[in-house]
């Protein structure tokens, strides 16, 4: 068991192991940029996924925020990396339009949320 107030152990996830419920289309000079910064210096702010159980048994994981620097890394070619694994609650009240999307679809896909 975890004392409180230690951070977690690190885990890195398969990038093919996300699904991402609700895509959209980038500004393509915003995602070089974001490319651009994660190559030079690394993921500043996290991917943030919710995790599932998959059909195989192992982990899936949903994502909930993220998607342009979850390109990013596949475009650079990593295979993984560390998550922010985020609890998402129903009366999350996200920012954006496609926050707010991606949350309706998990409260609908995810009764318990871990």
């Amino acid at each position: 068991m975890r004392k409180p107030g230690t951070p977690e152990a690190v885990r890195l996830i398969p990038i093919n192991r996300i699904e991402v419920l609700n895509s959209r289309e980038r500004n393509t000079k915003v995602f070089e940029e974001i490319v651009g910064n994660i190559k030079a210096i690394g993921l500043k702010k996290p991917i943030t996924v919710t995790q599932r159980e998959g059909a195989d048994g192992e982990p899936k994981y949903i994502l909930v925020c993220g998607e342009g620097r979850l390109n990013a890394f596949r475009l650079l070619g990593d295979q993984q990396f560390n998550p922010e694994v985020a609890r998402v609650l129903r009366k999350m009240r996200p920012t954006t339009r496609p926050e707010s999307l991606a949350v309706a679809r998990l409260s609908k896909l995810c009764f318990d949320i871990h």
